[in-house]
């Protein structure tokens, strides 16, 4: 089970000490870290996690010298810390209206942190249903943080009589999300879009007895702030 501190995500706080230095890194008041490092470089990873706003990281050299920087931080739940994976892999038979199908399903899904970025990669695999998903989390500091998602489906719909050809249909839906720090007590939370074109099938909306799945292209918006006192 991976430790609380490294459970959600923290940026990488680097710099340089010009002598055995203690530096203390803090968001909103509480402490996230305080560690002495010799002089030269650091690169300070296992911090606890963080939310949308600035971090101050406080440099004390050994003289007694204090340096004060800031760091604007805005953080997705879908953002992984620096060299971190996640991953997910299950097997299963699908259920339609309560009843199970006779075909197995696959689903995998892959996750892998780099510097301030986060790639993701996911499938699913069933005889008459194949999906795969590309997508990318990015902090972009004070900027905020953005992800995007691009996923493709083929649907194949069974024969409703023995002449009648197999229906088989694809369609492609992508997904954007933007978290920001507005002022120091305002966080825009969350603001999402996605578009879900023609003819594309979620796997959970799936029925492969069905004689097709016609949908018209959606969009969906969502804004969530929060204000702290």
């Amino acid at each position: 089970m991976r430790p609380w501190e490294k459970r959600g995500y923290a940026p990488v706080i680097s710099g340089v000490a010009n002598s055995n230095a203690k530096i203390t890194i803090s968001q909103n008041g509480y402490v996230l870290s305080s560690q002495v490092v010799p002089a030269g470089a650091y690169q300070l990873k296992n911090i606890a996690p963080v939310s949308n706003g600035n971090i101050t990281v406080t440099v004390e050299e050994s003289d007694g010298t204090k340096t004060v920087r800031y760091y604007p931080v805005a953080t997705l739940s879908s953002l992984l810390r620096t060299d971190e994976i996640n991953y997910n892999i299950a097997i299963g038979e699908k259920e339609t209206v309560g009843k199970r199908e006779n075909s197995l399903f696959f689903l995998g899904a892959f996750d892998y942190g780099l510097t301030n970025v986060t790639v993701h990669a996911a499938g699913i695999l069933h005889n008459n249903y194949k999906s795969a998903a590309l997508g990318m989390s990015k902090d972009f500091g004070r900027f905020g943080a953005m992800s995007f998602t691009a996923n493709t489906a083929v649907s194949v719909f069974q024969k409703q009589t023995p002449t009648a050809p197999e229906v088989r249909q694809s369609g492609i839906s992508y997904s954007l999300q933007y978290a920001n720090s507005l002022t120091d007590n305002t966080n825009l939370q969350l603001l999402a879009y996605r578009y879900t074109g023609k003819d594309y099938v979620d796997f959970n909306e799936f029925n492969s007895n069905a004689l097709y799945h016609r949908s018209n292209r959606k969009e969906r918006y969502e804004t969530i702030l929060s204000q702290s006192f």
